[in-house]
């Protein structure tokens, strides 16, 4: 999250300051960045919870088939 935050603070000076010449690459960079804290935030968060529930299930089938032997 902080290595993002540098990053977008870095593409915005690019952006207003950068001059022409750099205006498509830090405009590029500024969604890029947004894109991928979206994407790690949300998308990401969303797969852990559902890895977690499908662990904790395996491990409590496991405890059952162990308790009936």
């Amino acid at each position: 999250m902080l290595t993002a935050l540098t990053t977008f603070f870095s593409a915005a000076v690019l952006l207003f300051f950068g001059g022409r010449t750099l205006e498509d690459f830090a405009f590029v960079l500024f969604v890029g960045v947004i894109t991928g804290t979206y994407s790690t935030v949300y998308i990401a968060a969303s797969i852990v919870v559902d890895w977690t529930r499908h662990m904790e299930g395996r491990l409590r089938r496991g405890k059952k088939a162990v308790a009936k032997a």
